[in-house]
């Protein structure tokens, strides 16, 4: 009998099982709780030992050597913690089942998660991250005043990673951030998966002319952060291209997507920004709109904003030659023998 229990509280290594009644502090799974679990072990088996001593009668005798024998309150207060032990052990094992089904879960909504974000286009995608993980660099590891567009800086000091980060940094975590960040997410993906659907080198080359040109009109409004142009030059461009969708403000307004731009502006002045920043995104999300939609379609225009090839052979898949004729055995059909 004896040896039975012995192989059942000789267990190596298990979470540590915690309960008041032990007197022992709570682990977190390492080392320290490893070695708190065999302490829960070692205590419980000794007051077992006690307790079957006392129950035939016999002399008891310490489990581990030491300097007299227990005395009769230290006997009952070891069978005490032995029935403790046995409390601890099924409690705690009910924790683990519990801790590894949260643990479980917590796994598989991580899973959906990165799953749906992969389905995300890859500039949106891409994007919304670049900003999430500049915000969340600056909480700890950066400051503003690493990011912010400073002529000076960039052309004399060649710090020239503030032309990207200019757009990346929207501010502090709060309100004004996933609000940003709601809207660069939505009307970017759309735009992407719409009047962008495969032309993914064109909306790169977007993204491009709109950065040069607001960095170039910054430099006359001392801009410091152009994220918030950028994304009002995408909202500007989708509601342009999507002038028979209605919108709804946050369920207070209802109207045609044209308007939206100009929505979003009073709102932001509504939160105390300056509307400087929004106004120099709609001006160029105009621009783009009549050079790529506008002038190609008038008498005698054409079209002024080429994408680079190499941008279109990076990005884009390779076009089919409308020449190109397939092989009898690459043609679909009947199999042949």
């Amino acid at each position: 009998m004896l040896s039975k229990l012995w192989a059942v509280f000789n267990v190596p290594s298990l979470p540590l099982l915690w309960r008041p009644s032990l007197g022992l502090p709570k682990g977190t799974g390492s080392f320290s709780g490893v070695w708190a679990c065999r302490e829960i072990w070692t205590r419980s088996r000794r007051g077992l030992l006690c307790c079957s001593a006392s129950q035939r009668g016999q002399p008891v005798t310490p489990a581990s050597p030491g300097p007299r024998p227990p005395a009769a309150g230290a006997l009952h207060r070891r069978c005490g913690l032995a029935e403790g032990g046995w409390a601890g052990l099924g409690g705690g094992l009910r924790e683990l089942g519990s801790g590894t089904k949260s643990a479980w879960e917590a796994s598989m909504a991580w899973q959906g998660l990165a799953t749906e974000f992969l389905q995300v286009p890859a500039v949106t995608r891409t994007y919304t991250a670049a900003c999430i993980l500049t915000t969340a660099a600056v909480l700890e590891l950066l400051s503003p005043f690493q990011l912010y567009f400073n002529p000076h800086l960039v052309f004399r000091k060649f710090q020239v990673w503030r032309l990207i980060t200019s757009f990346l940094f929207f501010g502090p975590l709060g309100f004004s951030f996933f609000f940003n960040m709601l809207f660069v997410f939505r009307y970017c993906r759309m735009l992407e998966e719409g009047s962008f659907r495969g032309r993914t080198a064109d909306f790169v080359f977007m993204f491009l002319f709109g950065g040069l040109l607001m960095t170039l009109l910054g430099l006359l409004g001392s801009l410091f952060f152009l994220g918030q142009a950028l994304t009002a030059m995408l909202v500007y461009v989708w509601s342009r291209r999507s002038p028979g969708v209605r919108v709804n403000f946050f369920g207070l307004l209802t109207f045609q997507a044209p308007f939206l731009p100009w929505a979003l502006m009073g709102f932001s002045m509504l939160l105390g920004n300056s509307i400087l920043v929004d106004l120099l995104g709609i001006a160029v999300g105009h621009v783009y709109y009549f050079l790529e939609d506008v002038f190609p379609n008038q008498p005698g225009g054409k079209r002024l904003l080429l994408t680079p090839s190499f941008l279109k052979l990076l990005l884009d898949a390779p076009e089919e030659d409308p020449n190109y004729r397939p092989l009898p055995e690459e043609q679909p059909g009947p199999l042949q023998q």
